[in-house]
């Protein structure tokens, strides 16, 4: 088959790595990776927006797109490509709201009986009194809404001590996004990521990010620098269960709700307390 990748780094380079067996690989991205460039039969280098993807999907026609970058998925572009032939592993823009909007998620959870899996949380959309809402909090976290690369938390004692402190990162950041304020949840992170076809769904095995910056994790967090997938010892097979089953009923009850089948990987991104309790981050 004909395949493109849409992205450049270390999730697309994997993808293609995969992939080249019996298929040919085609990417675009904006800059060379030289790994992927050489196992790419043609590789398009432009700014990674909707038009431009699209505009190199057309003059290659591929059987399937596989879109890497979650920048993209907050575009019509699986749309048009769906609309014009070009299959897609990645879903329409109305769910990838999963991923792409805190805010979305954290409501998707709560209105659909899903709401034991939220920590406690709090939206700010406009100039109000902050203290009063922050206070209500032991520790607080503070989230960014859409994407931001993996740079749009916050999280107290870590990226700052006290509520001034927090209060003057909402009302900078304010002016350009939504913020949630949640509750800080002490515990392991780790991620539980699924495939799903439409219909059907596939659990990959959990993994770790390396997530902090730095020797010795004394640096903030990071979008990602790789992971590890090992056995836990905080996790138990229920505890996997419990995450899977998690997945698997968002990803159907999505798809009921805007009559679109979800196709490609939800990244379901979790915490087992130190209470025990698992909790979706």
């Amino acid at each position: 088959m004909k395949i493109l990748v849409v992205g450049c780094g270390g999730r697309e380079n994997i993808l293609s790595e995969k992939l080249k067996k019996n298929n040919e690989i085609y990417c675009i991205g904006s800059w060379v990776n030289p790994d992927i460039c050489s196992i790419s039969k043609d590789y398009g280098i432009a700014e990674m927006n909707e038009d431009n993807v699209f505009t190199y999907c057309n003059s290659i026609k591929p059987n399937i797109v596989i879109i890497g970058s979650e920048t993209l998925l907050d575009s019509n572009l699986v749309y048009r490509c769906n609309s014009n032939g070009y299959k897609c592993i990645a879903p329409r823009r109305e769910l990838a709201q999963l991923e792409t909007s805190k805010v979305f998620a954290r409501d998707f959870l709560k209105n659909n009986n899903f709401d034991n899996f939220n920590p406690k949380y709090h939206l700010i959309q406009s100039n109000t009194q902050y203290y009063n809402i922050v206070k209500k909090f032991n520790s607080f976290v503070i989230k960014l809404d859409g994407l931001a690369g993996g740079k749009g938390v916050f999280v107290q004692d870590d990226h700052f001590k006290t509520i001034e402190e927090g209060i003057s990162i909402i009302e900078k950041n304010l002016k350009n996004t939504n913020v949630l304020i949640e509750e800080k949840l002490v515990g392991d992170e780790f991620s539980l990521f699924t495939l799903c076809d439409g219909t059907t769904c596939m659990h990959f095995p959990p993994v770790q990010d390396y997530k902090r910056a730095f020797e010795n994790d004394e640096g903030p967090n990071t979008g990602g620098m790789g992971s590890i997938m090992d056995d836990f010892d905080f996790l138990s097979k229920n505890d996997i269960l419990i995450c899977e089953k998690l997945n698997t009923d968002v990803l159907m009850k999505i798809k009921e709700k805007y009559d679109i089948p979800y196709i490609g990987v939800l990244y379901g991104s979790f915490m087992k307390t130190y209470s025990g309790e698992l909790k979706v981050i």
